[in-house]
């Protein structure tokens, strides 16, 4: 998910923290960012949307260079506008305590309205969420929940006061099914998971119900686990030490698209294989999507980030501005009624599906 931050509108405030150094290199991001659609809000606009006080809004994000995040924050930045208000960015390079630190550091500069937190740690962030709410700013979680359930779309801590996000357990849940239907299909079934982060839960999740597979499947075996930090060409490095030992592997699943395509790179310079790999990724980005639909990859997760940030921008605005909330979370994808994963097997049903993010 990184590409340098390539949206900024003209009507709202963006100023960039210095908090934290970069890390990570990145990558082209293929096919440009296809027309995001607009009507996001239609279902839950209200009235007065419009009216009230402009709402200094502090985003938490990852890096600069993530693309998914920068979806999110476009989101985030659009739905703002919407209600006359501005939203300011913090960068915390994977890290939960630069995070915790920028949260509270934002709490105690009285700067702010209100929090957006994609939160690296969901539990080790709660004492700022807390501390926030002692001062009135309202806190919506974005992409990944706030609390000890990862299934949850509700707010789960005292003084939040919504959340927009596709539940980390829904991944590893759905991705269960996906895989036993696939390997049923291909008998032999050599595995190799790649995850954003080992310390989240939407991968830990994934990984616990992959290894719950094998004792049912005796077709499945888990060839490796690496970490690759949505980052593409960390991916693609981690799948050409893989290959240098084996080339005996029918799946690569991966919990970013950019991961995935990064595998998909380095497969494609092994050269031929004994049988073509069936790829998985995580985010439905632009390019994950096409090569759904050209037949390279067997399915990838749906989340709409930009829907994300817009929703959760919207209701921490509602939230500061006294205004009641009629619903308190949101899994965007649900509100869509899209499929848990884009794959083969529902292309077709779901031709008119647009990404929110370039993969």
């Amino acid at each position: 998910m990184k590409v340098q931050l390539f949206l900024a509108l003209a009507s709202v405030s963006l100023l960039f923290t210095s908090s934290a150094t970069g890390c990570g290199s990145g990558e082209s991001a293929g096919p440009e960012l296809q027309n995001i659609t607009q009507d996001s809000l239609a279902a839950d606009a209200e009235s007065d949307d419009s009216f009230g006080g402009s709402v200094r809004i502090a985003w938490f994000g990852n890096t600069p260079d993530n693309n998914y995040d920068n979806a999110s924050l476009n989101g985030a930045i659009d739905g703002a506008r919407r209600g006359h208000s501005t939203v300011r960015p913090f960068y915390c390079q994977y890290d939960p305590k630069t995070q915790l630190d920028q949260c509270l550091s934002a709490v105690r500069s009285r700067s702010f309205d209100a929090f957006l937190i994609d939160a690296n740690d969901g539990v080790g962030i709660i004492p700022c969420v807390q501390s926030a709410a002692s001062r009135g700013i309202s806190v919506v979680a974005v992409d990944l929940p706030i609390g000890s359930d990862p299934a949850s779309i509700q707010p789960q801590v005292r003084g939040q006061d919504g959340a927009v996000l596709t539940p980390a357990a829904k991944f590893g849940d759905t991705l269960v099914t996906v895989v036993s239907d696939l390997c049923g299909r291909l008998g032999k079934c050599n595995l190799v998971y790649l995850a954003g982060s080992l310390g989240i839960n939407y991968d830990i999740i994934a990984i616990q119900g992959l290894q719950g597979l094998l004792p049912t499947h005796q077709n499945i075996q888990i060839v490796s686990i690496q970490e690759a930090l949505y980052d593409q060409a960390t991916a693609r490095t981690i799948m050409q030490g893989i290959l240098a030992q084996t080339h005996d592997i029918q799946v690569v699943i991966a919990g970013g698209d950019q991961m995935a395509r990064g595998a998909e790179e380095a497969l494609a310079a092994a050269g031929p294989l004994p049988n073509p790999v069936k790829i998985i990724g995580g985010g439905a980005g632009a390019y994950a999507v096409d090569a759904v639909r050209a037949g390279r990859w067997y399915g990838t997760f749906v989340t709409l980030p930009f829907d994300e940030g817009e929703l959760a921008a919207q209701m921490a605005i509602r939230a500061a501005r006294r205004q009641r909330l009629k619903v308190r979370g949101i899994d965007p994808v649900v509100n869509r009624n899209l499929p848990a994963f884009l794959t083969a097997d529902n292309l077709a049903a779901f031709a008119q599906f647009t990404p929110q993010w370039p993969g």
